[in-house]
């Protein structure tokens, strides 16, 4: 299981083992599948995440996953007959990949919200650092989490703006509103941004990020470690 206090190379290493492993498990291997799930119901509730939060992180994507795997029921190269459904013809093969697909890709959803959820910019710079990457890699890194917050500040202001003035519009013309809006956005974002930088370099940026700690793999990191290793040896080894 994920810990929220566990060094960033160990829960990288879980999300990988854990991926791995339930790419390599059979559909219909429902034991192994519902312990894999086990696993990570008891990662969300060790790490005392907020399941509502965990959830709406997982609705974010799913939703376009949905929308590409919608018409594989209905295709298949299996001569098995097809079952019909109102108008449709729903093939067996077809959707037994559509239900493995969709059951998967939840399920490694949930795992990286896990590590989202539990991870904080300032652990993968850390990591990032030990594993002794290029300054100006950190520095993309390090910029790039500060122009998301510019991001974040900068649209409720248009969004304010735009409902201030806000006058009957049709569709035509408010797309086409909404289009000189992003672009006055951007370039406000990117404005931002550039003040943001220069302000650094004028207080002694040297491309260097300095942390005041980093991370550290304690006893704690090697014990879970082997549970987990022990975990995904065992899933391996039955499926």
């Amino acid at each position: 299981m994920i810990h929220r206090a566990s060094d960033i190379r160990l829960k990288l290493l879980l999300v990988l083992f854990f991926i791995i492993t339930l790419l390599m498990t059979d559909m219909h291997q429902t034991g192994l599948l519902l312990l894999l799930g086990s696993w990570l119901f008891i990662s969300a509730w060790f790490s005392k995440i907020d399941l509502v939060l965990l959830l709406k992180k997982v609705l974010k994507v799913y939703p376009m996953i949905l929308l590409i795997t919608i018409f594989i029921p209905f295709s298949s190269t299996d001569p098995t007959p097809a079952t019909n459904f109102l108008i449709f013809k729903i093939h067996p093969e077809g959707l037994t990949r559509f239900l493995e697909i969709n059951i998967k890709f939840i399920m490694i959803l949930v795992c990286t919200g896990i590590f989202n959820l539990t991870t904080n910019s300032q652990q993968i710079l850390s990591a990032l650092q030990s594993l002794g990457l290029a300054h100006w890699i950190q520095a993309i890194f390090f910029l790039m989490q500060r122009y998301m917050s510019v991001l974040r500040t900068e649209l409720p202001r248009q969004v304010l703006a735009f409902r201030s003035r806000y006058i009957y519009l049709n569709l035509i013309q408010r797309l086409r509103y909404i289009s000189g809006l992003l672009s006055v956005f951007i370039v406000r974002t990117f404005g931002r941004g550039e003040r943001l930088y220069l302000a650094m370099l004028n207080r002694g940026f040297n491309g260097q990020i300095y942390l005041p700690q980093r991370q550290k793999w304690t006893i704690g990191d090697s014990l879970l470690l082997g549970v987990n290793l022990l975990f995904f040896t065992v899933v391996f080894l039955f499926r």
